[in-house]
């Protein structure tokens, strides 16, 4: 693989990843108004707590991924899957501090939170794939003939 074509897989990645953010921060702006009109200000406040964090959580990991397998390709499934993992443990910290606390009760719609989380990380999924099917990456390039310009 050539200079120019990892460039190119790397570009590709750094534009899925921006167009799946900039969905998701319309999402998590959708939900907010969602709950604010159908709900309550509470309930606004809750998407827009754990839509946030949501989404925080989501890009930084792929973000990292991203990251690490632009560098360091051999080490990108091990990257993925620590990801992956502390992904779960931050959301389950989040989820399990908010249940602890005394608002949870007044302030938090544990409805709205859970449905926010599902929204948005089904949402993500899908936005990954969806950008990636589309993506225009070469797979391998075709070795140049001696005296004739690469295209």
């Amino acid at each position: 693989m050539t200079d120019e074509s990892s460039w190119l897989a790397r570009a590709a990645g750094t534009v899925i990843l921006r167009r799946s953010s900039l969905v998701l921060v319309a999402v998590v702006a959708v939900l907010v108004g969602v709950a604010a009109l159908v709900a309550d200000s509470r309930a606004a406040g809750t998407v827009l707590l754990v839509g946030v964090s949501t989404a925080f959580v989501l890009v930084f990991g792929s973000w990292s991924v991203h990251v690490v397998a632009a560098a360091m390709p051999s080490a990108s499934l091990l990257v993925a899957l620590l990801t992956y993992a502390l992904q779960i443990a931050a959301m389950t910290a989040l989820m399990a501090s908010l249940a602890g606390s005394a608002e949870w009760e007044n302030d938090i719609r544990p409805g709205w939170c859970v449905a926010s989380v599902v929204v948005l990380v089904l949402t993500w999924m899908l936005l990954q794939v969806w950008f990636t099917t589309r993506a225009r990456v070469l797979a391998y390039d075709l070795p140049s003939r001696e005296g004739e310009p690469r295209p």
